[in-house]
């Protein structure tokens, strides 16, 4: 078999498991940090709420989830990236496994970012702000990450992308010949 087919074989299950782990974790979040809230109670001898420590539990569950999310897409982005580089420019590119792997990244930074927004929200005194840092950062970092990717892709494929943008021109220029045609043989000019 190919080698994409055995890293899926291998790391789909992991990713998919771990994506939904991410996500339920989230949704269960939602559900019980505004209860605790509500009940306001702190643990005795060390007065931290409840809620604050059960978010902080929380987000280091789900930076364990897309950790692993991660380190399970990598093989499987690297084999595609492989294939689609050999299919398309006759070789492997290391660019094309640069980019794909910034294209994650971003990718996940946007994800985390909007997940532990929400959550942080609940903590109390710094949490809103909070919840506006760790957005923007996430989103920040997740741009930067995809402007990589898009720059990493273009400099790979940009012969390829110049020679379709030449078919494309000459597709074009046969248009307009066949229409200038059309309006000579009707009597137009």
């Amino acid at each position: 078999m190919g080698e994409l087919a055995d890293e899926i074989r291998e790391h789909a299950v992991p990713v998919l498991t771990n994506g939904l782990g991410a996500a339920l974790t989230v949704v269960l979040a939602q559900l019980i940090v505004p209860m605790l809230s509500s009940l306001g109670s702190a643990l005795p001898g060390i007065g931290v709420p409840v809620n604050t420590l059960v978010t902080i539990g929380v987000v280091l569950l789900l930076f364990y989830f897309l950790y692993q999310v991660v380190r399970h897409l990598k093989p499987i982005a690297e084999a595609a990236s492989d294939l689609v580089s050999e299919l398309v420019l006759g070789q492997r590119e290391e660019s094309v496994r640069t980019a794909t792997y910034n294209l994650i990244l971003g990718i996940i930074a946007v994800l985390a970012a909007v997940m532990l927004s929400p959550l942080v929200v609940s903590l109390p005194g710094l949490g809103a702000l909070l919840s506006i840092l760790v957005l923007v950062v996430g989103l920040g970092a997740g741009g930067l990450f995809l402007v990589k990717a898009a720059k990493d892709y273009y400099s790979a494929f940009k012969e390829k992308l110049e020679e379709l943008a030449d078919r494309l021109a000459e597709w074009a220029e046969e248009l307009e010949k066949r229409a200038e045609r059309a309006r000579e043989e009707r009597g137009e000019s």
